[in-house]
């Protein structure tokens, strides 16, 4: 009998995003690809991959829910720098 396959998936964006891009559009889309590129080898690291992004928000897909909870507590330790950067506030929902 074969293993069930087990995937957990994590949903996130940035609060805030549609006021800041009215505040300062390249820059706020400039360092939201800035993050986004920066969590890509933390995603592959643990298994995982960037299924969808779109503007803010990102789908990422894991192989366990050990792997996404993981990686949302890596997320919240860099979140003070991405609010820093995008003068908002990230949640991880």
């Amino acid at each position: 009998m074969t293993a069930a396959r087990r995937l957990a998936i994590l949903v996130a964006d940035v609060v805030g995003y549609s006021q800041l891009k009215g505040q300062n559009e390249a820059g706020t889309a400039k360092a939201a690809g800035e993050r986004r590129n920066a969590a890509r080898p933390i995603v592959v690291n643990l298994g995982g991959r960037i299924v969808k992004t779109a503007g803010d928000g990102v789908l990422l897909q894991f192989p366990s829910i050990v792997a996404a909870i993981e990686m949302r507590d890596r997320s919240i330790v860099h979140t003070t720098d991405a609010t820093a950067a995008l003068s908002g506030q990230c949640e991880m929902i």
